[in-house]
């Protein structure tokens, strides 16, 4: 079994989104909210997140760390060039 970047690769060639969970109410893993940040145009906001994974914020508990994985993405774009708005 060999780990790469939150994908555990299992002996017999298979993989599985081995990634912090964000948000329990929606099942909503770190690996999948990335993934779904990168495939949008504009920079992307916290509400985009959600649109982007199809479901909405529930009970709030994960919004901190819903806004770390959109600030990552940001500064990502911005190193890139991509983001206008910066990593801010």
């Amino acid at each position: 079994m060999q780990r790469r970047q939150g994908i555990i690769v299992l002996a017999h060639g298979t993989t599985t989104d081995h990634a912090m969970y964000l948000c329990l109410c929606n099942g909503l893993t770190e690996t999948r909210v990335t993934r779904a940040l990168a495939d949008l145009r504009d920079p992307p906001r916290v509400s985009d997140a959600y649109r982007a994974c199809g479901c909405t914020a529930l009970c709030g508990t994960c919004a901190e760390a819903m806004k770390e994985v959109v600030r990552a993405e940001r500064a990502r774009r911005a190193s890139a060039g991509n983001d206008p708005l910066g990593a801010d």
